[in-house]
């Protein structure tokens, strides 16, 4: 059923203390595979000032729920830096998530592209921005 489909984890306890496993992904496929909308946002110029910077890819309207997201900084991998959400159900059913790539203003400003790079069922789409452009 469509509910099922959850994070489930096994729990044992000897004492007071709890012991939790690492988890099991469910889905329960319903629907059409869905490819996802993938958008890659800059850090606004209010927090460069900061001297922070703040790169954004979101992922939506997708189906199934497994997404993975990389980023690669001038043609190499980057993992120092991310954040990113568990992929979330929309209102719609389909699936969303996004990841947070954070630097420093002056590093963001020597880099020259920034990509976001999502694999969705075998599938990979690539975002890219040019730290030159505005």
């Amino acid at each position: 059923m469509l509910e099922d489909d959850a994070d489930y984890y096994c729990a044992m306890s000897e004492t007071l203390w709890f012991l939790f496993g690492e988890g099991t992904q469910v889905t329960v496929l319903t629907g059409e595979v869905k490819p996802p909308f993938v958008v890659i946002y800059r850090p606004s110029e209010e927090e460069l000032k900061t001297d922070k910077a703040t790169i954004v890819c979101a992922a939506t309207d997708f189906n199934p729920r497994p997404l993975t997201v990389e980023w690669i900084v001038d043609e190499a991998q980057r993992t120092t830096g991310v954040q990113a959400s568990p992929v979330s159900k929309q209102t719609d059913n389909l699936y969303m998530k996004t990841s947070h790539l954070s630097m420093t203003a002056s590093e963001y400003k020597a880099k020259q592209t920034i990509s976001c790079t999502v694999t969705h069922q075998g599938k990979v789409i690539t975002q890219t921005l040019k730290t030159s452009e505005c």
